[in-house]
């Protein structure tokens, strides 16, 4: 039980005790990452949890959030982990938890990143909060309470502290809380007011039909696609008795059907489909629907999630070597240039190449019967990593997927040091095999994006693709530093559910 659990069942005339022991400073790291990264972190992290209550979480992103921030982000996911992991154990089964952020304008000195996360489980006695936990959350100092440790929310409450913020709590009995925190962060440029910016603007001004059995996340997802210019509306499954009209069709797999797909066969012109899954609450999709549709979109939604999906379905496709483009022959050196894509630490930038289209959710070219497997492969590439997926393949055993999390980061930590060393050297055959052999067990754990990343640049090998090689050899350091970081987040949180 948390410990809101147990304030809830004893009485808050008890006090609470601090001891003059005061908690250890934080040292923060800073440096630039992107927040909804740190999103995708919590989400994967709290999975588990949240599938076994059937709860929901929600992400509500204000437009004057950015995307792009500089500060401590494993610190940060640390803080939402804690809060929304408390706000999950106190939520009543097939609920929501509703994660809201928005940038106080007011402060032009830092980006001020004000964030509430609400349940709707059965509350604490207001008593208990301003007697127990608010001077728990405002102090510096360690609390022991009826000898219950509150460890995780000193961490997060230090944490905010560190980040120049403060931590407020508001229950009511049987009606929930709300845990309000602002943390400041830096960014490189403090007064940009447009955080996405679309490669083509054959993504935005579209009218967009949403037909999802989550009613929340569906509302939800309405602003991001908003922020686009997109008229959208939310239907229910009858809806899609008839979509002619609509550019972009967005529908839940749970409504997925055979007959569906023959109905959107029979449609000309045809919109684009994309296939509404969820990171927690899975539900099996068949290979042949993935096939049909043109991209997959994980929820809890957040705004680069929409942004990676416009890109995926309005941009080119990776490209592929003409007829008069040289071909690399087994054994002769190919130089690579360096690129920011192997040093950035940001996040790539928009779109301007075709790799960076695939980095930021782009398709490839789906021509063709050989090409089947990378595209259904493909449709997952925006993910770098989904917990939910490898916990089920290795039967929901938190511990063993934790050990195979480990054994994969011991085994490819220098992957992008090798492929290049490879690729430089003119080996395709052995570059070819030595992704061969990573990307099974990689798409197995969950880490797609990487996955992905093996399967094209084994292709583009096997069919001597020069500026693929190229492109797909420059991006692997950055992809395998991410996806390594967001493995690192989630193996670090997990050792605290291992222990419990």
């Amino acid at each position: 039980m948390s410990l809101f659990g147990k304030l809830f069942k004893k009485s808050s005339k008890e006090p609470v005790i601090f001891e003059d022991e005061r908690s250890e400073p934080v040292e923060l790291k800073s440096i630039p990452f992107n927040l909804n990264d740190t999103l995708r972190d919590a989400a994967n992290v709290l999975a588990y949890e949240a599938q076994s209550k059937n709860v929901s979480i929600i992400f509500r992103v204000k437009k004057n959030v950015p995307s792009k921030v500089i500060g401590d982000r494993y610190k940060l996911a640390k803080v939402l982990n804690e809060i929304i992991g408390n706000a999950i154990d106190f939520t009543d089964k097939s609920k929501d938890v509703i994660v809201q952020i928005e940038r106080n304008e007011k402060n032009e000195e830092s980006v001020e990143l004000h964030f509430e996360v609400i349940d709707s489980g059965v509350g604490i006695d207001e008593r208990a909060v301003e007697e127990i936990l608010m001077p728990m959350l405002t102090s510096d100092k360690r609390a022991r309470t009826f000898g219950i440790e509150g460890e995780g929310l000193e961490r997060a409450r230090d944490i905010i502290h560190a980040m120049r913020g403060s931590i407020q709590m508001k229950c009511h009995e049987k009606k929930g809380c709300r845990v309000s925190f602002f943390v400041q962060l830096g960014a490189k440029n403090l007064h940009e007011k447009r955080h996405y910016r679309l490669p083509s603007k054959a993504g935005v001004g579209l009218k967009s039909l949403v037909v999802d059995e989550d009613a929340g996340s569906a509302k939800a997802l309405v602003p991001m696609l908003e922020y686009f210019r997109h008229k959208v509306t939310l239907g229910e499954i009858g809806d899609l008795h008839d979509v002619s009209g609509y550019d972009l069709v967005m529908v839940s797999s749970r409504y997925w059907s055979e007959s569906l797909q023959k109905r959107f066969e029979e449609l000309s012109p045809r919109p684009k489909i994309v296939m509404i899954e969820s990171m927690i609450q899975h539900h099996h999709v068949e290979d042949r629907a993935l096939e049909y549709v043109d991209w997959l979109i994980y929820k809890p939604f957040t705004q680069q999630f929409v942004y990676e999906m416009l890109v995926a379905l309005y941009s080119d496709t990776l490209s592929h070597a003409s007829e008069n483009e040289e071909e690399i022959s087994e054994g002769k050196e190919l130089q690579l240039s360096a690129s920011k894509s192997e040093k950035s630490e940001s996040g790539i930038e928009i779109a301007t190449s075709a790799v960076e289209a695939f980095l930021n959710g782009g398709n490839i070219d789906e021509g063709g019967s050989d090409d089947e497997g990378r595209c259904i492969c493909c449709k997952y590439s925006h993910q770098f990593f989904v917990a939910a997926d490898g916990l089920q393949w290795c039967n929901n055993d938190y511990a063993e997927f934790v050990e195979r999390l480990k054994e994969a980061i011991w085994k490819f930590v220098k992957a992008d040091k090798v492929v290049v060393g490879m690729v430089q050297k003119g080996e395709l055959e052995k570059t070819a095999e030595y992704c061969a052999k990573m990307k099974v067990p990689l798409a197995e754990l969950g880490i797609y994006k990487l996955a992905c990343l093996c399967n094209l640049l084994e292709s583009a090998c096997q069919e001597r693709h020069t500026k693929d090689i190229e492109m797909l050899s420059k991006s692997f350091g950055y992809v395998l530093s991410q996806t390594i970081s967001a493995l690192d987040q989630f193996i670090e949180q997990a050792k605290y559910k291992i222990r419990d």
